[in-house]
């Protein structure tokens, strides 16, 4: 008789401790990936003209210059990917359009400048970090 209950009761913490396991591995997994993305941005001079934002002439072309930092703010404890961080105008609460990104600038007296990410406006943000990009 005491063979079976130490056999039972043998077994009992093992059920026991492998749940306990397996619930703490997936109560670290799930806190680690409660957390934002936050993005903050600023309104910068343009690094190619070194003018604020607004509506330019290039040669026959009107175009609209809008340069920015954006600090992407990742509080999870797992990497976070923000893809195609794009401008939509809106007016009045209708959307407008959605503007072109510029994925590099080369001109006859100074090198190729790429812009967001090597030309991709797709980021993996680390873990609890702040990555600022000049889009």
């Amino acid at each position: 008789m005491d063979s079976w209950i130490n056999i039972w009761s043998s077994l009992l913490g093992g059920v026991i401790g492998a749940g306990a396991t397996i619930f703490s591995v997936w109560l670290s997994h799930y806190l680690q990936k409660r957390g934002k993305i936050k993005l903050y941005i600023k309104h910068v001079y343009s690094p190619v003209n070194e003018k604020p934002w607004g509506f330019y002439q290039e040669g026959t072309d009107s175009v609209i210059q809008v340069p920015l930092w954006v600090d992407l703010i990742n509080t999870a404890g797992v990497s976070k990917v923000v893809r195609n961080l794009n401008i939509i105008a809106y007016f009045s609460g209708e959307r407008l359009t959605e503007f072109t990104q510029i994925q590099y600038q080369s001109s006859l007296n100074q090198s190729t400048r790429s812009f967001g990410n090597d030309g991709s406006y797709s980021f993996v943000i680390p873990p609890n970090s702040v990555m600022r990009e000049r889009v």
